[in-house]
């Protein structure tokens, strides 16, 4: 078993860990009069993704060193994914009306991804499958970040602009030599983390803020979320073991977002 591989289970134990303290926070809140679906939904998303880190420290453990095939854990994370849909769902209340901009935005950010791990990965069905709910949870969370106007417009356009500089660097990339490959790939490293530190900002404000509007820090945590998915998606080596470690710090700021939106009025 290389030290890649247990520094990977010591993290995924850490993780469990976390998730498991959440998810025990996160019952309790069920007790509570206010806003059960979002606690149900919520709730739900954390054991799903309890199950999926279960499945993928068992096979680390018990199969090291090897790639993981189509697995439980993919089916775990596409239901977390929907279910966090399903939080977002609550959180907007009648809110329905159809942003194309943001439909639009969503479906190529999330398709270029997906053609990405395809590259990467060789696997057709599992990706472009797995993929589809993170089109609807990036739907839902612009959708979100407008309505609250949490972000500026502006910071909203450097974000989306820089998101696509590293979706094109990435996809440049794949097509080099394995010589000048990890140039390019490290060079995208100080872009997303810039965008990772911009985000976590703004979720610790809006955490911090008295007035923030209903479901801001919701949809920013969310926001962070997906991002640090992608940043481990996009990572490989170290980075990778730094962008996990990055997740398990975004999951206590979800629940925070949760439990503060737990604090206002029921869902209209």
């Amino acid at each position: 078993m290389s030290f890649e591989t247990v520094f990977g289970n010591i993290i995924s134990i850490l993780s469990l860990i976390v998730t498991v303290s959440i998810i025990i926070l996160s019952v309790k809140k069920l007790t509570e009069k206010k806003n059960k679906v979002l606690s149900v939904f919520f709730t739900f998303a954390m054991v799903s993704y309890f199950m999926s880190e279960v499945y993928y420290f068992a096979y680390n453990f018990l199969i090291p060193d090897t790639r993981m095939p189509f697995a439980a854990n993919e089916i775990a994370e596409a239901s977390m994914i929907l279910l966090l849909c399903a939080v977002l769902e609550t959180t907007l209340g009648k809110e329905r009306k159809i942003k194309i901009g943001a439909l639009i935005f969503s479906i190529v950010f999330i398709g270029i991804n997906i053609a990405l791990w395809i590259m990467w990965a060789d696997e057709w069905v599992k990706n472009i499958l797995f993929g589809l709910p993170y089109i609807y949870f990036l739907y839902l969370l612009i959708k979100g970040v407008f309505k609250t106007k949490a972000v500026k417009n502006t910071e909203i356009i450097i974000a989306a602009v820089l998101s696509t500089v590293i979706l094109v660097g990435e996809a440049v990339a794949i097509t080099l030599n394995d010589t000048v490959r990890p140039i390019v790939e490290i060079s995208c490293y100080p872009v997303m983390y810039i965008l990772w530190i911009f985000i976590l900002v703004k979720v610790i404000k809006s955490l911090r803020k008295e007035d923030a509007a209903q479901g801001e820090a919701i949809y920013l945590s969310f926001t962070l979320h997906i991002w640090t998915m992608l940043l481990m998606f996009m990572s490989g080596d170290i980075f990778y073991n730094i962008a996990n470690i990055m997740y398990i710090a975004v999951l206590p700021l979800m629940y925070l977002a949760f439990k503060k939106e737990l604090s206002k009025d029921d869902i209209r």
